[in-house]
């Protein structure tokens, strides 16, 4: 038996730098994650659009 989370389709959404990194901010900021999927083929063969996931975490500097 399947769960409703298994029938939903991942929604994808394009957005913009200009509007993602605030995002991330303001989630970095809150101590949590934030993560997309590349786009774009600058970093390959590293990352590739469509197939790599960037994951970020909040991380206390202690210099």
């Amino acid at each position: 038996m399947h769960n409703d989370l298994e029938k939903q389709a991942p929604t994808i959404q394009y957005v913009s730098a200009k509007t993602l990194f605030p995002i991330i901010r303001q989630l970095l900021n809150e101590h949590q994650q934030a993560s997309f999927t590349v786009t774009g083929m600058s970093m390959w063969p590293f990352l590739c659009h469509g197939r790599d996931q960037v994951i970020l975490d909040y991380c206390s500097w202690i210099a």
